[in-house]
């Protein structure tokens, strides 16, 4: 209906309203609209004109919401509103860009303090924070994003990485998504120290003896769901010259981790170096092993994808670059001078034969680590130029063999999805079925791999290593079998790091809580802090180990122990920095300042207070506890160490500001 205001113009007014039987009204206001904008329904229960039910009972009160209609005036935040349901009806919704500024104008409609934000900008934002903490504060600022605060990422990002965050996430998934992968590798990270989050981190977890080691590997086990779901890190280790023994046990604990989740483990997945293979060997072997921590059995397989590296680097890698295998009875070998002289010919076409560059031919070490330069080399391309200059370039046979082979072997193994070999029109993409003849070409593939095995001792020559071939014919499967998704999450953690190869466990970390973060909340499960954490701490906290008196202190300033400089430094620091913050009567705390010297005139240099024996006696208690705790105790045995110098500090008047 249209009606006129006060000024004259005309007002549009509509009203949804809906008939119901109830004892506290006979009418129903759905919403009511002024020119096309909803006015919200609490403006008329203010009024007095609607029940907070949005019930009608008197025809008066309808009377007094028509006339009040035209004397509403739309605040900034009904546009919002408005716009924000204009929005809505877009087909664009599920877009990032859409979604993120569809986010932030709904927070204009809640104060700061008030707002809650999507698991979207959540996300978003421990990204933005751990690329830069500085500015991530700035951009907050600023205002011109609205954020969450820093003490809730923090919070989030801190208990995104427990066992029970692991069992919520399983709870919230199909029976068939439970049965998950283990996967695990090593990164590799910078030998440096990092103060993050009031911890110094950078040591090796698995050092033997009181030696404090720098980690050179970060060991990552993931957990993936077979069946499809979310992928969540479970452990990261740094480590420093891993051995089986202590690799057998990390493993197991994981497994047992999964298990009190909720979570049934299909197969365990590595790549194939000596020390994965020999931990595989002391649980019972490759393949399908039955494991005592479980009660069941499980696949204990290696990645394809490593191995199929390994193929390419093995090549390049022994002397004379060939490599002699035999096939359906016939000797042959494949030549690398035969992939080189292939490029330098294509290299001149304007319109290329293959896919084949300069890098992957002659790759640097870090470089030999990208699959996409194996792909360029054994590819369908590959095989038809290979075959179609064969004479032009001398080419052998054996080269053509074994690249054509090693493709078709890649191709059948990383088949992911069931239309694969319709798309592509390859017999060798096809899903793998009971009477495929997938099986076939494998046990062929695996017999030329045999054959080209190296068996022992030094100087390897035309063959591939032992455990390439060893783990390519026993161990390997197709498909989801493999750590790829571990391999992503590496390549993540490093671009985090502006692109270096070298990161440290903090990025690791960084990347790892910010990974599970987003799993976590996909599944509208929020990070939960863990509670129940066994202490591991080996300290065992004695009073003698801590109590000093001021008679001892007064007899280490009077010996020749190196360590009283260092003390009476530190105090002198103290004085001088915190005791002009103290009143003179509470800085007369009745004992006298230490006797001056010649190394206390040299101490002076230009400003240092001459200590208190008191602020000595604290400095040298505190000194004690550091030197008596150990750099990994926990937090509740160094509160009750911090507990042993409140003695020493209840001598100082005021010792609170020190």
């Amino acid at each position: 209906m249209s009606k006129t205001d006060a000024q004259g113009r005309s007002v549009v007014q509509f009203l949804h309203l809906q008939h119901v039987k109830s004892p506290f009204g006979f009418l129903f206001l759905k919403c009511v609209e002024k020119n096309g904008k909803e006015i919200p329904k609490s403006y008329f229960s203010k009024a007095g004109f609607l029940q907070k039910n949005s019930l009608i009972r008197k025809w008066s009160q309808f009377n007094s919401i028509l006339t009040s209609i035209p004397e509403y005036e739309f605040k900034d935040t009904d546009y919002v509103k408005s716009a924000l349901k204009e929005l809505s009806r877009m087909c664009c919704s599920e877009l990032p860009h859409y979604q993120f500024l569809y986010a932030q104008l709904g927070l204009l409609l809640t104060a700061p303090k008030a707002r809650r934000f999507d698991r979207n900008l959540y996300v978003l934002a421990a990204e933005l924070h751990n690329i830069s903490p500085a500015a991530y504060r700035m951009l907050r600022k600023s205002g011109a994003i609205a954020l969450p605060r820093v003490e809730l990422l923090k919070k989030l990002l801190s208990n995104s990485l427990h066992d029970e965050n692991l069992r919520q996430l399983l709870q919230e998934l199909q029976p068939q998504q439970r049965l998950v992968d283990i996967l695990f590798d090593e990164a590799k990270l910078t030998e440096t120290l990092r103060y993050s989050g009031g911890h110094v981190v950078g040591y090796a977890q698995n050092r033997s003896g009181d030696a404090e080691v720098l980690a050179t590997h970060a060991l990552v086990i993931e957990v993936v769901c077979h069946f499809g779901g979310p992928k969540y890190i479970l452990r990261i280790h740094p480590v420093a010259k891993l051995n089986s023994y202590q690799l057998k046990g990390i493993l197991l604990e994981a497994l047992a981790a999964v298990s009190n989740a909720g979570g049934t483990t299909i197969s365990c997945i590595c790549d194939n170096c000596n020390t994965n293979v020999s931990v595989y060997a002391k649980l019972g072997g490759a393949g399908r092993v039955f494991i005592d921590i479980l009660n069941s059995h499980a696949f204990l397989v290696y990645d394809y994808v490593h191995l199929f590296k390994n193929i390419k680097n093995n090549w390049i890698t022994v002397p004379h670059k060939e490599l002699a295998f035999t096939k359906d009875g016939k000797s042959h070998i494949a030549r690398w001078k035969d992939i080189e002289a292939l490029y330098i010919d294509d290299r001149k076409n304007y319109i290329r034969l293959t896919k084949i560059t300069y890098t992957a031919v002659y790759p640097k070490p870090l470089q030999r680590q990208s699959v996409p330069f194996v792909c360029q080399i054994f590819n369908d391309k590959t095989v038809a130029a290979l075959s179609t200059l064969k004479y032009m370039l001398s080419i052998s046979e054996g080269t053509i063999v074994f690249v054509k082979l090693i493709t078709d072997w890649f191709h059948m193994m990383n088949v992911k999805g069931s239309f694969s070999g319709i798309n592509t029109r390859d017999e060798c993409r096809q899903p793998w079925t009971k009477n495929c003849t997938s099986f076939k070409k494998l046990d062929e593939t695996c017999d030329v791999i045999s054959s080209c095995a190296w068996p022992n001792g030094q100087g390897r020559t035309q063959k591939l290593t032992k455990q390439t071939a060893y783990a390519f014919v026993l161990y390997v499967l197709p498909g989801v079998f493999a750590d790829e998704a571990l391999e992503k999450f590496f390549g993540q953690a490093r671009q985090r790091s502006t692109g270096n190869f070298y990161i440290d466990v903090v990025d690791i970390k960084a990347a790892a809580e910010t990974k599970n973060l987003r799993a976590l909340l996909n599944y509208d499960s929020t990070p939960q802090p863990h509670n129940d954490v066994p202490c591991t701490c080996n300290i065992h906290i004695e009073k003698d180990q801590f109590d000093i008196t001021i008679l001892e202190t007064e007899d280490l300033v009077q010996s020749n122990d190196t360590i009283k400089h260092k003390v009476i430094f530190i105090a002198g620091y103290l004085e001088r920095k915190f005791r002009t913050n103290i009143s003179t009567a509470e800085g007369e705390d009745g004992d006298d300042n230490l006797t001056d010297s010649e190394f206390l005139t040299n101490l002076n240099r230009g400003g240092l207070t001459v200590p208190l024996i008191s602020t000595v006696h604290f400095v040298h208690s505190a000194y004690k506890l550091f030197v008596n705790c150990n750099l990994h105790c926990c937090r509740a045995h160094l509160s009750q160490a911090l507990s042993r110098i409140d003695s020493a500090m209840s001598i100082i008047q005021g010792a609170c500001v020190t």
